[in-house]
This record gives structure tokens, sequence and C-alpha cells, in this order.
């Protein structure tokens, strides 16, 4: 939802106000949302989730990186999701500006589209 949100407001707000001031409104909305989870959120107390309490420290993050490194399928999944983030990341700096300068039209139709597209993965 925050994706759709934001593409679709910051496509009318650049449109009618101007794109940095899009920037100005998402820092204030995002104070405000920080400050509220800062005096509302509470962490639980250490080990309530945990089914089992760990004796002795837990392990270095040495060793934990050097466990996850070890399987084959992990290392598969981290390359996969660098591809996959790069790819999309690409896509979604390309596609506005696309829209924009071949079909002409305004920033608030191209944040309603790429809001559109979001929905849809």
């Amino acid at each position: 939802m925050g994706a759709v949100a934001g593409s679709v407001l910051g496509g009318l707000f650049t449109q009618n106000i101007g794109w940095r001031y899009w920037f100005f409104a998402l820092g204030v909305v995002s104070l405000a949302v920080a400050i509220a989870a800062f005096f509302t959120l509470r962490e639980p107390p250490r080990g309530m989730s945990d089914p089992i309490a760990l004796k002795g420290p837990p392990p270095s993050m040495w060793t934990v990186a050097k466990f996850l490194w070890a399987k084959k399928s992990f290392r598969q999944v981290l390359i996969g999701a660098g591809l996959a983030a790069t790819g999309m990341n690409a896509l979604g700096q390309f596609f506005a500006r696309y829209f924009i300068s071949t079909f002409h039209l305004g920033f608030a139709e191209v944040g309603a589209i790429l809001g559109g597209m979001v929905t849809c993965r």
C-alpha cells in the first residue's frame, strides 16, 4: 500500500507543486511516523519470543557468516536477490522518464500507472 500511495501521491504532488517539495513532504511524514513509533512501540523483553533459551554467549558474527557462506543455496539466493534488485531498480528509474517522454503523459498519470504496476507484482 505504501508503494502505491507513494507513486500515486508523488505523481500528483510533483505535477501540481514540484518534485523537490515531494521529498520535503516525505521527510515530514517520515519524521511524524518516527516520532509516533518512538513514543508508542515498545521492544519486548529479551527471550520472550525464543522457544528455547540458549546457553552460553551467542556466536560471533564471523562464525555465523562462515556458516551461512558454506551453504550453496545461501550463496545462490544472495546472487539472485542482488540481480533481481538491480533489475527492478533499473526498471523503476527508467519507466517514469520513458512514459513521460514517449507518451507525453503528466506526472500524475505516470504515478498512477507505476502505482498500478506495483500492485501487479
